[in-house]
């Protein structure tokens, strides 16, 4: 996907129809992809109230999901959490990705790093203050080892 050095590094894709059409716009819609809370060991993804999430989910072709956190138990097991639950029949991959939400916050787990966003808002501004951020924060990330 890139050439070089950026070959063997993870990338994000986002797919959008964009002025593509009809077509266009029935293709990109048939992949869901979602940043959750938690998955479990079963495949199980935990949407909580976003019940358009399993809507969503039933209708597309492929359904991918991030979460920044797997469970060892079966949610579909407790009580509280199996109404939330979107079942691993309709999933097609799941990616944990601790703190995968930085710098934005997740409930109970880490908050919102307003310094950090203040400081991508101030770099943003430009292209080359955009560049230099990607440098130091995300192809310096992806280069780190797991």
């Amino acid at each position: 996907m890139f050439p070089g050095e950026m070959d063997p590094r993870g990338a994000f894709l986002d797919i959008q129809a964009g002025a593509g059409g009809t077509e266009a716009q029935d293709w990109a819609s048939m992949l869901l992809r979602m940043y959750l809370r938690w998955a479990d060991a079963r495949g199980n993804l935990w949407i909580g109230r976003r019940r358009e999430l399993a809507t969503i989910a039933h209708a597309a072709r492929a359904t991918y999901a991030t979460v920044e956190a797997m469970r060892a138990d079966d949610m579909l097991d407790d009580e509280l959490l199996a109404p939330g639950v979107l079942g691993a029949v309709y999933v097609s991959a799941i990616a944990p990705a601790p703190r995968g939400a930085w710098p934005l916050g997740v409930i109970d787990e880490y908050a919102i790093d307003d310094a950090h966003l203040l400081e991508y808002a101030r770099r943003a501004k430009t292209a080359e203050g955009f560049a230099r951020y990607l440098d130091e924060f995300v192809r310096k990330r992806a280069a780190q080892p797991a």
